[in-house]
């Protein structure tokens, strides 16, 4: 390129692969992003860890418990349980947004139905 008198490519091309290597980068820490969700019959437990290690413990009374979608295109999922609110799946798409909703519902439905054990069962 020198010697064609291309010279000013050779930023660009640099610039280039600094760009790459940068959002590379980005990428790896973005995937140790996590959110782990575990519902017990009195409580949900939502453990979240940061990219860069810092971990959050958030308890949720699990009977008073509610799952909103808030936004047109659910935008956000928060539970909600007795006026305190976490919005979890940030990084998330809406479908699947959605379909971690209708699959906490589904557990805390069958949480708190009532099971019945009698001695002829």
């Amino acid at each position: 390129m020198l010697v064609l008198g291309a010279w000013p490519v050779l930023g660009f091309m640099g610039l280039d692969v600094w760009l790459l290597w940068f959002l590379f980068k980005r990428s790896y820490l973005d995937a140790r992003r996590s959110e782990t969700l575990l519902l017990t019959d009195r409580e949900l437990i939502v453990d979240r860890v940061t990219p860069d290690g810092e971990r959050e413990h958030h308890r949720l009374d699990a009977y008073w418990l509610r799952v909103e979608l808030v936004g047109r295109d659910s935008e956000r999922l928060v539970l909600v349980s007795r006026g305190n609110r976490v919005v979890i799946g940030r990084f998330l798409a809406p479908a699947e947004r959605q379909q971690v909703a209708e699959q906490l519902n589904a557990a805390l439905a069958a949480m708190r139905a009532p099971n019945y054990a009698h001695h002829w069962d």
